[in-house]
């Protein structure tokens, strides 16, 4: 993470973005731009605290514990 975390990404499920290129592949035009999108946009400082809870619930003997600390 870099910055104050405010920067925003696109988070998509694997599987979902397979579905969307091959719905592409198999309905779309040549020529044609497509953009595939999840509509779930998070901050990544976000999705670090939610890795580190979920680190502290998984691994709660750690020496790291909190994680965001």
């Amino acid at each position: 993470m870099y910055g104050d975390g405010q920067q925003v990404r696109d988070w998509l499920y694997v599987e979902d973005h397979c579905e969307a290129v091959l719905t592409v592949l198999q309905r779309g035009r040549v020529g044609e731009t497509y953009n595939v999108g999840g509509d779930n946009q998070p901050a990544n400082l976000e999705i670090v605290q939610q890795i580190c809870a979920l680190l502290d619930e998984l691994r709660p003997a750690s020496p790291h514990v909190p994680h965001a600390g």
